[in-house]
């Protein structure tokens, strides 16, 4: 590893859990009464908000994240509805089949999905007024949350002997780092072709599990 002193540091094995930021963020999610989930004040500001009362709730996104936090404000009291612009919730991570098996789960919660709904962004000037569609419509409520998933800090290792986009091509590390490394949470990014039948393949989205491949260490 080179430091930005130039020095250089070697490793046995290394371990890359740089973190992550909102990605692909909409018009409007800076307003006042947008939440997401990227960090603990982000959740704890959006949990004391849920438990000041009941109220409508639409979450931008149906991936692992919005499918969560669904579920909590759901169980906080809150009607919730998630747009999604995709044909299914957890795209990233269900084939179809799964995938409804989710949505029914998460509709007899009590949880409204819109699919093959795109959302624009948030509307409103000094704060959240509600959600554009492309088809028009703007959805209404009392909180609202972004949740389009998260994009994996790796720009630091971008070189000629890495496949950085999104997320960091697991193959490319295990080649570029001289030794041992290991990807952890949404840092890492199998290449087509490496342990088949485990998780899908590129821009899946975290995982927790341990049959998550990218929690599995490079050799």
């Amino acid at each position: 590893i080179t430091l930005d002193d130039g020095s250089p540091i070697a490793y046995d094995r290394l371990v890359i859990a740089s973190g992550s930021r909102l990605y692909a963020p909409i018009e409007g999610h800076t307003l006042p009464g947008v939440y997401n989930f990227k960090s603990l004040s982000a959740a704890s500001a959006l949990i004391a908000r849920a438990r000041e009362g009941k109220g409508q709730a639409v979450i931008v996104g149906a991936g692992f994240i919005g499918m969560e936090i669904a579920l909590l404000l759901s169980d906080l009291g809150l009607n919730v509805t998630i747009v999604e612009m995709l044909d299914r919730v957890m795209p990233r991570m269900l084939d179809a089949e799964t995938a409804e098996i989710a949505l029914k789960a998460m509709t007899a919660r009590g949880v409204k999905v819109q699919l093959n709904t795109k959302a624009l962004g948030f509307t409103g000037k000094r704060k959240a007024t509600g959600v554009q569609l492309e088809s028009g419509k703007v959805l209404k409520g009392d909180v609202y949350v972004e949740a389009n998933g998260v994009k994996p800090n790796v720009e630091f290792m971008d070189g000629p002997d890495r496949d950085v986009g999104r997320e960091v091509c697991i193959e490319a590390v295990g080649k570029g780092g001289q030794g041992n490394g290991a990807l952890r949470g949404e840092d890492g990014n199998h290449p087509p072709g490496m342990d088949p039948g485990v998780g899908p393949p590129r821009g899946a989205e975290p995982g927790r599990g341990a049959q998550d491949p990218r929690q599995r260490p490079i050799h």
